[in-house]
């Protein structure tokens, strides 16, 4: 059994500084970016928007970051990995900042979308890069598993708290209680060391990661990951959310759902780490394909709560499963910066293209049928995460 062994065994990146650190810093930034994130499609609807509006906000916010994966790339090569998250707070504070502006600044709706991409876009390349060169080898699904724990379980309470903020306060108070907490992320990372990101940043080698054949199942699995979290984020609130009728309901079974996938992910890393890593994913991923196909035919608010706290079990069963997998490759590939860099203009991509069909959707077709629609069609592309299992056992990969 799993808890015979000795504590430290399970908590062992307590010793490891750099790693310790950084999931201080995601935890800081996660909670604060919880209290608001999960109810900006519902601001945006309060605010007077159709739906169509709202998935064209987040069709920008992919086209924006699958542009600026590209158009960073000069600017990349002068960072590291501590940089890069730091320099990606200021852009989610003056996002913040600028929804609560946006009523009477309509021209924000066209600016918004870059801010939280560069944000994207910067965060997750300094953390993936760090976390790379800095997790154990040896306990990869661990150290994955707990970073979906931190993740999870840091901004567990914010949903709650945040629901409460904006029922209490509105909208606009609640953004900058978020955007102060933010600033206190900034702290953690004067004390870890700056990984330079390679020198040798060119976007035809980029495209060449994804074009590469010894990783281009698992490329496939990344449709995945840009279509599950853009329903789950955007739609997927909107329909809980009215069928709910209130803030405070919804943070609520936001908050549980995050208890649920905290308590899993840790347990399923160690399981990985002992060689359960493909039953994992299978298991998990049919689980999350499952809970999209029911969600259209659940309308009763028990229903609704249950499938949501199932769905981020299995979800953060197999983002663990798949986050080792990863990580694995980007050990062995030639330019790590570059691996991660196709991935975001891949993932985002792919997203801008799904989300962009759901806005024609919704400009024809009654919210409710767009929603469902949206959920049959997640269902679908989650089980593009099993093209993962295909992939064969890392070795060194070149551009």
């Amino acid at each position: 059994m799993y808890f015979e062994q000795p504590l430290h065994n399970y908590f062992g990146f307590l010793r490891n500084k750099n790693i310790g650190t950084l999931y201080l810093t995601v935890s800081l930034l996660s909670f604060g970016d919880g209290l608001i994130s999960v109810f900006v499609p519902v601001y945006l609807w309060q605010s007077g928007f159709a739906l169509w509006q709202i998935l064209f906000f987040y069709f920008l916010y992919s086209l924006y970051s699958s542009l600026l994966a590209v158009l960073l790339i000069p600017f990349l090569r002068y960072t590291g990995d501590k940089l890069l998250i730091f320099l990606s707070i200021p852009p989610l504070i003056l996002y913040y900042l600028g929804l609560d502006l946006l009523a009477g600044a309509n021209f924000l709706f066209w600016i918004l979308p870059a801010l939280l991409a560069l944000r994207h876009l910067l965060f997750n390349l300094g953390y993936n890069l760090g976390f790379a060169t800095s997790a154990d080898e040896a306990a990869v699904g661990k150290e994955s598993g707990i970073s979906v724990l931190v993740q999870s379980a840091s901004p567990m309470a914010a949903p709650i708290l945040g629901g409460f903020l904006i029922s209490a306060f509105g909208f606009g108070n609640s953004f900058l209680v978020g955007s102060a907490i933010l600033v206190l992320a900034l702290f953690p990372l004067l004390v870890i060391p700056n990984k330079k990101v390679s020198k040798n940043l060119r976007f035809r080698d980029m495209l060449n990661y994804l074009k590469n054949p010894e990783i281009k199942k698992f490329n496939l699995s990344e449709v995945a990951l840009a279509i599950d979290p853009l329903t789950e984020t955007v739609v997927w609130a909107l329909f809980m959310f009215l069928l709910l009728g209130t803030i405070r309901d919804l943070g609520t079974v936001l908050s549980v759902g995050l208890l649920a996938a905290a308590v899993v992910s840790y347990l399923v890393g160690v399981a990985v780490d002992r060689g359960y890593q493909k039953q994992t994913m299978r298991i998990s991923t049919w689980g999350v394909a499952l809970m999209w196909f029911l969600r259209p035919f659940f309308l009763a608010i028990p229903l609704v709560a249950g499938n949501h706290v199932l769905r981020k079990t299995f979800r953060s069963s197999m983002l663990t499963a798949w986050s080792a997998e990863f990580y694995d490759i980007a050990r062995h590939v030639r330019h790590l910066s570059l691996f991660l860099l196709s991935k975001e203009f891949f993932i985002n991509l792919v997203g801008a293209f799904y989300s962009g069909i759901l806005v024609l959707a919704a400009l024809f077709f009654d919210n409710i049928g767009v929603m469902q629609f949206s959920f049959i069609a997640a269902g679908m592309f989650t089980l593009f995460a099993l093209y993962a299992n295909r992939q064969k056992q890392a070795k060194l990969i070149a551009s």
